[in-house]
């Protein structure tokens, strides 16, 4: 597969982005809020790897993480930080 398609890539700034705009709307600083910082800053990070592939995998894992997990390396994550993740990644 060629290194420069991005769709994957692209996808990870999206969402981020959909995240990092929800997050600067929230009112105060909680765990949940915190929680989708962390997740958004991630997929920025996997937006630039250097293969696609590298992101779907990602997501991938992000996915499980969230819905079947429901921890991010291994913190738990709020009921209302699954939702926005969820939201904001479908």
């Amino acid at each position: 597969m060629d290194n420069r398609y991005r769709w994957w890539r692209n996808k990870c700034v999206t969402y981020s982005d959909k995240m990092d705009s929800w997050a600067w709307n929230q009112t105060r600083e909680s765990k949940t809020v915190t929680q989708v910082r962390l997740v958004s800053e991630s997929l920025r990070k996997a937006s630039k790897l250097p293969n696609d592939m590298d992101a779907h995998e990602y997501l991938v894992k992000l996915d499980d993480d969230v819905h079947v997990r429901k921890a991010l390396n291994g913190n738990p994550f709020t009921t209302k930080a699954i939702q926005v993740i969820s939201k904001f990644t479908t």
